[in-house]
This record gives structure tokens, C-alpha cells and sequence, in this order.
């Protein structure tokens, strides 16, 4: 539970989702999953392997 209040709302997830599509490239710009809460290293992490596995 109180890891789950650190992690970022749907709009900053969002917004970060965007900030490393921009910089790892057009194959990371999908829609991030219902009810999951990325913290904003993981969106990275997930932007990075996306694109390595492209």
C-alpha cells in the first residue's frame, strides 16, 4: 500500500510514457496498461527494452 502512493497517477504516467517515446524512439508509444502502477523508472526500463526488442 505505501509503495502504491509513491507510484505516479494515470496523467504522469502518461506524460512519462511520452518523455522516453521521444527519446528511445516511435516503437515505445503504446498504451500503458489499465490499473498498473509504473513507478516512472519502470516506464523506462519498459521504453528501453521496447525499443532494443523492436
Amino acid at each position: 500500500m505505501f509503495a502504491s502512493s509513491l507510484s505516479p497517477g494515470r496523467d504522469q504516467q502518461d506524460a512519462i510514457g511520452a518523455i522516453y517515446a521521444r527519446h528511445y524512439g516511435p516503437v515505445a508509444k503504446q498504451a500503458w496498461p489499465e490499473g498498473v502502477n509504473w513507478t516512472g523508472a519502470e516506464i523506462k526500463s519498459c521504453c528501453r527494452l521496447a525499443s532494443l526488442l523492436a
